[in-house]
């Protein structure tokens, strides 16, 4: 190629020199050498000059000298100089094409020519066999150790991680916000306050909560721990309530199987009712002085009567133990009707034969009856205040004795509680030291110190806030003042004093003695004033004497152009006229605001360290005094303190135990008084009632009296003695019926207590009869005789009576019986009542217990919430960071559930995007990552996958699953949010492993082969082991060794990527299809 552009070149030069020598041949003139000059004649430089002389014609014009003769001489010796432009073209041309020919001509011809020369090669073969296309182009790679690493690439915004919605604790009106957004603050700085009036409502709050967590607490403990009075009581009632029951028991029984002895008590009642009938009628025999014979065998008879009586009776006894009681009250009415039919027929008689005696009778008993009314009258007076002192009395006792009870179990708790003090002292002085006071005056110490150091913080925030304060105030202050002092030296070049800057302008004038307009008094002389303005030397001169300058003063006054006004508005200034008053009260008005302001300001931060240094000392004094009750709390007992506790609990011990008795006594004496008491208030009742009974009995009686007398003096007429008549055949009919209704209720019963009943009725009537017999032989004084009656009639009843209990004794009713079970049941009910009572205080329900200690939890958790509420009146950071949002403000109504501030702590930041759902499965939490952000160049940070979502999200049918990443900020950067990033994280990593690139793999996935070049040119198929892979590379964990040559296959594939490993790549075989390409 060189040598075909030098002969086109030579070729051109030829041509051109070959037209130069035509051209002289045509005429042209030759020209002439010229013989050269030495260097000494003339060429300063040495250099030898050949200077071509033209034949110069007549008429033409005389050419010009060249300048420089170098010039001249290279073009004239330089031979590319007479190369034409055609002939660079061709030159360029040729140059350009032979290389390319040369390359396609190799490139298309040596498979060709290698063909025709080797035949097919055996490499082709073997790659036929894996279904390589013999076109297809191969490399060789020399296997080499590499690192092959599997990462997920994760794009996303830096964020804060802790951020924090701060709201109050209860609702309330926004008093202060002392931050604003962007502030950096500390862990513990107040951020909000509520008014004054949530925080009283909190701390009310507060206190209630508290007392009822101590009333559900003191339940708890009455319930689970009953004092020993409690106890005690309960027990007291469990015995009191088995003495009841035995009593109603022993009734019981008694009613149903009577004892010999009550028996016998009952016969000896009746014998001695017997005797005192037989008294009264021997008493009232011997009044009536009836013949002795008749009297004797009268009382024999009675005594045989009642011989007869008793023993039927006795029988009777023996042959039932019960007796119905219809029976019983039969025979009663039987006895009854056969009195009432006897007072009947005396009545009748005494109606029929009435004399002088039964007169004289009646007004004696009438006298007896109006003195007994009167007594009677006097008894029932007596006996009701009786019972008034009696009430009296026993409140007076009980009161006095209730008082006593009262401060004995007072002095029994103060024991108790002195003894458990006491106990509890020797507890914790043998201890080492009261774990729960010292932890908890550690946390106290703490808590203070924490207060300590907030109150520091804020003092110092403080200082740093209010010296900026205080200097941008005092220069504005400075400032002012300056301009003040320069308005008198602008206008009058007066200096004021220092003194005289905190007065007005007024002052300052009246001080002087002249108003502004009579010290700027303007010069009215023209001619004068035209000669001061021409001249140019001081035309007025100073007075010391005044504190304005007059120079400045006449300056002003004549050569200001405008007018000069001094009585004016700044409205009513205009551009031909000055307000000289206006600058000087401006000045001073703003003089008086910056004093204002910087006065305020500094009293309002000098208070504000008083409070923050109160504050600061108060919590320096509790720390004091908790660290001295601290190093107090552990310093162990000596021995003479724990004998001196000992000798405490000794003697409250002995205290509590004489409390005590004397409390069991007094409780003893209580319940005996009381019973007493209520029987003395049961038997002036019952006196009261005698006394009423009594007292009705002698009216009745006297009633009667008077109308005996009445009667008996008016004589019995027809109507009465009919009426007597009219009651004896009643009496003896209502007698009639009780003997049949008791005949027909005994013959219900056995035959032999029929027969015994009816011996037993007629030895009743046999009894009374005698005994009316023996009356009716009795005589003697009437009002003794009608004594003996009546003490007779009062023996025969209580003989009655004692009949009666005996019957009830042999043969109880069963009203009385069912009664008495009544009581019993009565009786255990209250027993079983006490006993649960007793049980519940020793073995409280378990029910109630969990219903008591639920209160207990709620009263906490309300406890809990009013403490959380009282804290929640003020917003203090939770941690050191910026503030993020402040969506209140203040005078704002505070929402508890609504955020009134955002914190974010900027030490801590993460990155949030998405993996598909292939990478996620080789996530973990955990795992570590490498941030990288372009804010930061090349550095990159570390973190850690804090968050995997559980979820996946779906896009338009893509899943991805949301990630967390966190890291630290760097240490000398603060990285705001909102920055992007990208996080790699490696899912799989090999280091130091035989690899290979994905294209140098043949066979299939389950046997993969790689084609081995052997020295000898051949290829050799061996099966290996594959590891992890990435779009290039793969891992060969068996089969191959380092160094060894393999055969790839390059499908339209940029190598560069392999270079690191396999170094150049050497084509071996391929190119374009047979027949040429583009």
């Amino acid at each position: 190629m060189a040598g075909m552009l030098g002969f086109f070149l030579v070729s051109g030069r030829r041509n051109r020199r070959d037209q130069t020598d035509d051209d002289d041949d045509g005429g042209t003139p030759k020209t002439q050498p010229v013989p050269a000059m030495n260097a000494s004649e003339g060429d300063p430089h040495g250099v030898r000059h050949t200077v071509v002389a033209e034949k110069v014609h007549p008429g033409d014009p005389i050419p010009q000298m060249p300048t420089n003769t170098d010039d001249a001489a290279q073009t004239a010796t330089n031979p590319l100089q007479q190369i034409t432009p055609a002939q660079w073209v061709i030159a360029a041309v040729v140059l350009i094409a032979v290389p390319v020919v040369a390359y396609i001509g190799t490139f298309y011809l040596y498979p060709y020519i290698q063909d025709l020369i080797e035949g097919e090669s055996p490499i082709d073969t073997v790659l036929a066999e894996y279904g390589v296309d013999e076109d297809a182009e191969t490399q060789l790679l020399t296997i080499r150790r590499g690192d092959l690493v599997n990462s997920v690439s994760i794009n996303g915004t830096l964020e804060y991680a802790n951020r924090e919605r701060l709201s109050f604790g209860t609702s309330g009106t926004i008093d202060t916000i002392d931050v604003e957004v962007g502030d950096f603050v500390l862990e513990g700085d107040i951020l909000m306050s509520l008014e004054a009036e949530a925080i009283v409502n909190a701390e009310q709050n507060l206190q209630t909560a508290s007392v009822a967590l101590q009333d559900a607490e003191d339940k708890l403990e009455e319930l689970v721990s009953p004092d020993d009075k409690a106890i005690s009581d309960a027990t007291l009632t469990i015995l009191k309530a088995y003495q009841t029951l035995a009593d109603a028991e022993d009734a019981y029984d008694g009613i149903l199987e009577p004892t010999d002895a009550e028996i016998a008590k009952a016969e000896l009642e009746i014998a001695k009712a017997t005797a005192a009938v037989e008294d009264a009628d021997a008493k009232l025999a011997g009044l009536r002085s009836p013949a002795d014979i008749d009297l004797e065998n009268a009382r024999l008879a009675i005594a045989e009567a009642q011989n007869s009586l008793n023993q039927l009776v006795r029988e009777l006894e023996d042959l039932t133990s019960q007796k119905s009681v219809d029976i019983r009250n039969a025979e009663l009415a039987v006895t009854e009707a056969a009195k009432a039919h006897k007072d009947a027929i005396e009545t009748h008689q005494n109606t029929i034969s009435i004399d002088q005696s039964a007169i004289n009778q009646a007004e004696l008993d009438l006298e007896k009856a109006t003195l007994a009314v009167i007594e009677a009258d006097t008894a029932v007076t007596d006996a009701q205040n009786a019972l008034h002192d009696a009430e009296d009395d026993a409140d007076d006792e009980i009161t006095s004795k209730k008082l006593e009870i009262a401060q004995a179990e007072a002095d029994v708790t103060a024991a108790q509680l002195a003894y458990t003090d006491a106990q509890d002292a020797l507890t914790d002085a043998r201890l080492p030291f009261d774990e729960e006071e010292v932890a908890d005056l550690r946390a106290k110490i703490a808590d203070t110190q924490n207060d300590i150091e907030v109150a520091e913080n804020q003092l110092q925030r403080l200082e740093i806030e209010t010296e900026a304060e205080t200097r941008k105030l005092k220069s504005d202050l400075y400032k002012a003042r300056d301009t003040y002092q320069n308005v008198f030296y602008k206008w009058l070049g007066m200096e004021i004093a220092k003194y005289e800057w905190k007065m007005s302008p007024d002052e300052i004038f009246a001080g002087i003695g002249k108003t502004l307009s009579e010290i700027m008094v303007p010069i009215t002389d023209t001619e004068r004033l035209e000669q001061l303005r021409s001249t140019s030397s001081d035309w007025t001169v100073d007075d010391p004497q005044t504190p304005w300058n007059e120079f400045v003063v006449a300056t002003w006054t004549t050569f200001f152009f405008s007018e000069l006004r001094f009585d004016c508005t700044e409205e009513e200034a205009d551009i031909n006229s000055e307000c000289v008053n206006v600058q000087f009260d401006d000045a001073w008005d703003d003089l008086l605001l910056k004093t204002e302001a910087y006065e305020t300001a500094m009293l309002a931060n000098t208070q504000q360290f008083d409070t923050t240094q109160d504050t600061l000392d108060a919590a320096k004094t509790k720390l004091e005094d908790f660290e001295e009750q601290l190093d107090e709390a552990l310093i162990p007992t000596d021995d003479e303190t724990l004998a001196d506790l000992v000798a405490k609990i000794e003697v409250a011990y002995y205290a509590h135990v004489d409390a005590q008795n004397k409390l069991e006594k007094l409780f003893t004496e209580l319940d005996r008084l009381e019973p007493e008491l209520e029987t003395r208030r049961i038997e002036a009742g019952q006196a009261i009632l005698v006394a009423l009974e009594e007292a009705t009995v002698a009216r009745n009686n006297l009633a009667d009296a008077h109308e005996t007398i009445g009667d008996l003096k008016d004589g019995p007429d027809d109507v009465e003695i009919a009426i007597a008549a009219a009651k004896v055949d009643k009496a003896e009919a209502d007698l009639n019926d009780a003997i049949r209704t008791l005949e027909d209720l005994r013959n219900l019963e056995s035959s032999d207590i029929i027969v015994l009943n009816q011996k037993i009725s007629t030895a009743e009537a046999d009894l009374l009869s005698k005994i009316d017999d023996l009356n009716i032989l009795s005589s003697g004084d009437e009002v003794e005789i009608a004594l003996a009656q009546s003490e007779l009639a009062s023996a025969q009843q209580d003989l009655s009576d004692k009949l009666t209990v005996l019957r009830d004794l042999v043969s109880p009713s069963q009203s009385d019986i069912e009664l008495a079970r009544q009581e019993i049941e009565v009786a255990k009910a209250d027993l079983k009542a006490a006993e649960e009572d007793l049980n519940a205080l020793v073995n409280p329900d378990p029910a109630t217990v969990a219903l008591r200690r639920a209160e207990i939890a709620t009263a906490r958790e309300e406890l809990d919430a009013a403490r959380a509420a009282t804290e929640g009146t003020q917003i203090i950071a939770p941690f050191d960071g910026v503030i993020a949002d402040i969506p209140v403000e203040e005078a704002q109504n505070a929402n508890p559930d609504s955020p009134a501030i955002i914190i974010a702590d900027p030490s801590i930041v993460e990155i949030s995007g998405t993996v598909d759902e292939v990478d996620v499965l080789f996530l973990q939490v955990g795992d570590p990552a490498s941030i990288e952000l372009e804010a930061l160049g090349d550095e990159a940070l570390i973190g850690n996958i804090s968050d995997i979502a559980a979820f996946g999200e779906s896009n338009q049918g893509v899943v991805t699953y949301p990630v967390t990443i966190q890291t630290e900020q760097p240490a000398d950067t603060q990285l705001p949010e909102g920055l992007s990033a990208v996080a790699e994280v490696v899912i799989r990593e090999q280091t130091d492993q035989l690899l290979v690139p994905i294209q140098a793999l043949f066979g299939s996935v389950n046997q993969p082969i790689l084609l081995i070049s052997k020295s000898d040119g051949t290829l050799e198929p061996r099966n290996v082991t594959l590891g992890i892979s990435d779009d290039f590379w793969t891992v060969v964990e068996d089969g191959v060794s380092e160094g060894e040559t393999i055969l790839m296959t390059v499908v339209g594939a940029d190598t560069s990527q392999f270079g690191g490993f396999g170094g150049g790549f050497r084509v071996i075989a391929g190119g374009p299809p047979r027949g040429g390409g583009n």
